[in-house]
């Protein structure tokens, strides 16, 4: 049961009084100790607290209750001082609200309302004090603001405005002092600014194809490096900032437009704010090869990631920033192989968790200090040489949640501290040899949602709270031994939105808090049990962008905020029933003229299959992961254009109404 745990509330020397000022030492002592603030919902279901934000010492988060919904609730870390905030929304429907963000004493966050849409809202936590702070985009459009950071005392964040496109903007609370920082593509264009990162009192983030800084002014916003091309009908790819103390790290490719072969690999490099100082790090293979280093994870004031130095194979490797500094940690895999189930680094607690094959347990459970002797495995949960196979690796408020396989339990959800007794199943959901089958892990607040399989309910969304009595299915979408085939689980707020199958309305969007009564149909976007067939989700940098298919339209590019109001049809990119089949796309890095581009993960080395090629398009739709792929456009004869690469309209034409199959 999802529950508000904070330590304050326990410590038997702090008193609960009103108005009495908690001592730093007394919080230090109780969180050793921590226990329920307040039981906001009785049962098993709980509130589902999430956001959890400080603003000067009063926390803010979202929590459902039968009454209001999901609302805005404060606490002060009692009993008596936790309460509901302000009730947006009167009545059970709740609100939708996200990203809460705390600058100075005030909250912002980003509300969507069927009169303003998605916009940027404000509170000090009282009724009076809660209020939009302005309409950036009037009229129908929706300004959806996104990145929220709090910096030198202002909110700065990207949002979409009529005249100037979707730029870096920056508030103070007031409409007046709300306002674009610069219009880096002047005009109704765009710069798409993502990767909000401070550093030595400066904020850098990256366009499509260069490092930018700010102190928020606009004369004193300005581009770092633009990463040039290197040749004719090259493009360059900029993804991952990562600040590592004084350093930052990001990764850096450049495409070849009409290129036939695989996609190019990325290169690691560093800056210190400076263009001079924006430099490649270390060529670990030399040569035409590339190491394709990726899975980047700040930790211990290094970077760690993994490479290929063509000796070691795939291997852990890290950096200070230096080339000297940058080294091999561990040959995990002797030899050439490497080890290749290398990937997913996350970090929880004090060290990060990843999978890896060390030639003799078979793909397990690993987790690194940083050091040779600290980069260990954490428990051989499948002996023999098949391993367990963990896999959606998943940080659950400071414990590792994942998917693994043993000989008795089958595959089911485990959790672990990082030591072999403390590795442990959650819950036999599925007793027997074959299991559950959690996929696509999502966290949401004091919940994980996650699809998943029974011979009871078939495949059905799921959630848990890390314990065996607090996972179940949400609800049974398409009753029976049927399956609604839940996938692409996106956190918005807080809730969940997937795409899933019903008898009556098709394949659509829906979205779940958590409960029965809260997972619902989102929008019926194609009347009728064929459904809208919807796919490739992305929740990136704003509101979520899919392909649909309307039954009028073909399948085109959507976007929805959650809610059936904000749900519509994008653009129609191709003319007429047959659509455009938009595919593999995301907000990050393109501009209003852009044509899509295709990059592999990051990690992939450049090893992925998929091309940009035509020949390799069809493929790509049925096989490949989801990668990165910017804004579309139309061309005349009703295809896409993918950099100078045309989409014929055919492509497509032979998967099922609209469904892009993986």
């Amino acid at each position: 049961m999802p529950v508000l745990l904070l330590g304050l509330a326990c410590n038997p020397t702090v008193a609960e009084g009103p108005e009495e000022e908690p001592r730093v030492s007394a919080l230090n002592d109780s969180l050793q100790s921590p226990c329920r603030v307040e039981d906001i919902v009785p049962g098993r279901l709980g509130s589902a607290p999430s956001e959890l934000t400080d603003v000067e010492g009063t926390l803010f988060f979202l929590a459902t209750d039968v009454a209001h919904g999901t609302e805005l609730w404060r606490s002060d870390g009692s009993r008596q001082g936790t309460r509901l905030a302000v009730d947006l929304t009167p009545g059970p429907a709740g609100s939708e609200v996200r990203d809460l963000t705390g600058v100075g004493r005030m909250l912002f966050f980003v509300r969507d309302t069927p009169e303003f849409g998605a916009e940027l809202w404000k509170s000090d936590g009282t009724p009076a004090g809660t209020s939009l702070v302005e309409e950036l985009f009037p009229g129908p459009g929706q300004s959806f603001p996104s990145g929220l950071t709090s910096f030198g005392g202002l909110l700065f964040f990207t949002a979409t405005t009529l005249d100037f496109g979707t730029e870096l903007l920056r508030s103070d609370g007031t409409p007046e002092g709300t306002f674009v920082v610069k219009d880096i593509a002047p005009g109704q264009g765009s710069s798409f600014p993502r990767d909000l990162t401070e550093m030595d009192g400066l904020l850098y983030f990256l366009v499509r194809d260069g490092l930018w800084r700010t102190d928020g002014t606009e004369a004193g916003t300005v581009l770092v490096r633009r990463f040039e091309p290197e040749g004719p009908f090259t493009e360059p790819r900029l993804l991952g900032l990562t600040r590592v103390d004084g350093t930052l790290f990001l990764l850096v490719r450049f495409d070849q437009e009409d290129d036939e072969g695989p996609p190019r690999p990325f290169t690691l490099w560093k800056s210190d704010g400076t263009t001079g100082g924006t430099v490649l790090v270390k060529d670990i293979y030399p040569g035409p090869e590339s190491s394709g280093p990726g899975d980047m994870v700040a930790f211990g004031g290094r970077l760690f990631f993994f490479a290929d130095d063509g000796i070691h194979g795939s291997e852990l490797w890290t950096s200070d920033g230096t080339e000297r500094g940058t080294v091999l940690v561990k040959d995990i895999h002797p030899g050439p192989e490497g080890s290749p189930d290398l990937g997913n680094p996350i970090v929880v607690g004090k060290a990060f968790f990843f999978g890896a094959d060390d030639g003799v347990h078979g793909a397990e459970l690993w987790k690194s200090d940083g050091t040779p002797e600290g980069t260990v495995l954490v428990a051989d949960l499948y002996p023999g040489g098949f391993g367990s196979r963990p896999s959606t690796l998943t940080d659950f408020n400071g414990t590792l949640l994942f998917s693994a396989f043993d000989q008795v339990a089958g595959y089911e959800l485990w959790k672990s501290d990082g030591t072999g007794v403390g590795t442990v199943l959650v819950a036999d959901a599925v007793p027997g040899p074959s299991g559950l089958f959690p996929r696509e892990l999502t966290v949401v607040g004091g919940l994980v949602f996650f699809s998943a399989s029974s011979p009871v309910s078939g495949n059905e969304p799921w959630r848990t709270d890390g314990t065996a009595e607090g996972t179940f299915v949400v609800r049974d979408i398409f009753p029976g031994f049927g399956s609604s085939f839940p996938e692409n689980f996106t956190a918005v707020g807080g809730s969940v939105l997937f795409f899933a199958g019903d008898p009556l309305f098709g394949r659509e969007l829906f979205r779940s808090d958590g409960t029965e009564a809260g997972t619902v149909l989102v929008k019926d976007i194609r009347p009728g049990p064929l459904g809208s067939e919807p796919t490739w989700l992305s929740g990136v940098g704003g509101p979520l962008l899919f392909s649909a298919d309307d039954g009028v339209h073909g399948p085109e590019l959507w976007v929805s905020d959650g809610t059936k109001r904000g749900t519509r049809m994008l653009q129609e990119l191709t003319p007429g029933v047959r659509g455009s089949f938009p595919f593999l796309f995301t907000r990050s890095g393109a501009t209003s003229s852009s044509s899509p581009t295709i990059s592999p993960p990051i990690g992939s080395g450049g090893s992925s299959p998929c091309t940009s090629s035509t020949s390799a398009l069809r493929a790509m739709q049925r096989k490949c992961l989801p990668l990165l792929v910017h804004r579309a456009r139309a061309r005349p004869s009703g295809g896409l254009q993918v950099g100078s690469t045309s989409i014929p309209r055919g492509i497509g034409s032979d998967l099922p109404a609209g469904r892009l199959e993986s």
